[in-house]
């Protein structure tokens, strides 16, 4: 399997040179949150993970108490204005795990709002963007529901285990966040890093899979 991160503004002045010579194929930066809140570092993490050859993606913070299609558009704006290329990047990530908000707006105005993230990001991107979420939410706030089985998984399950438990509604997955508390050589934290994994075996495989080209 491949080695992967994803960071955020939370984690500064990323050596993304080293971060790749110490094995790190792919990586995932926090784009924006909500509707009103673009990541300060995300145009410099996508030049650097350009520049080191890292496989790139883009993730967004779902909050489930805001509109999802307009999520969907303010975070494509953002990401096309930093760098980010659909054509040439792993699809959009929605980062779903907000529970206070759904806890606000309740799972019918939630689901419905996962639901039109989705159908707009696809629209916008041309292609299904990976759904990161972990069981417990995903079973708790989309009632296990197989009705997005055809996006590709990003689970966030932490075990020692030799693969992560899936959410109810998928076979497979296709990125697991397997710890929020590793270490990288090149990203500086005091609080660990999220360390995540592709299921396949090589760089072509990945990128095939997402039909990009290989940096």
């Amino acid at each position: 399997m491949l080695e992967g991160v994803d960071i955020s503004h939370d984690d500064n002045d990323i050596d993304w040179e080293l971060v790749h010579r110490g094995g790190i194929v792919f990586a995932f930066c926090k784009a924006t949150e909500g509707t009103a809140y673009g990541d300060p570092s995300l145009a410099a993490n996508l030049s650097g993970m350009k520049t080191a050859g890292l496989v790139r993606g883009v993730y967004h913070y779902f909050r489930c108490d805001e509109p999802g299609g307009w999520q969907a558009e303010v975070c494509l704006r953002n990401a096309r204005r930093a760098g980010y290329d659909p054509a040439k990047d792993l699809p959009i990530a929605l980062d779903l795990e907000d529970e206070e908000g759904a806890r606000r707006v309740g799972k019918a105005r939630m689901q419905f709002a996962v639901s039109m993230f989705l159908i707009t990001a696809r629209n916008l991107i041309g292609k299904l963007p990976i759904i990161y979420t972990s069981p417990a939410f995903w079973e708790e706030w989309m009632d296990g529901t197989d009705a997005y089985a055809g996006h590709p998984l990003w689970v966030a399950h932490y075990t020692d285990a030799e693969s992560p438990r899936l959410p109810k509604g998928w076979q497979k997955w296709t990125f697991w966040q397997y710890t929020p508390c590793g270490t990288v050589a090149g990203i500086p934290s005091t609080k660990g890093t999220d360390r995540n994994r592709f299921y396949g075996e090589d760089v072509k495989t990945l990128c095939e899979a997402f039909g990009i080209p290989t940096p």
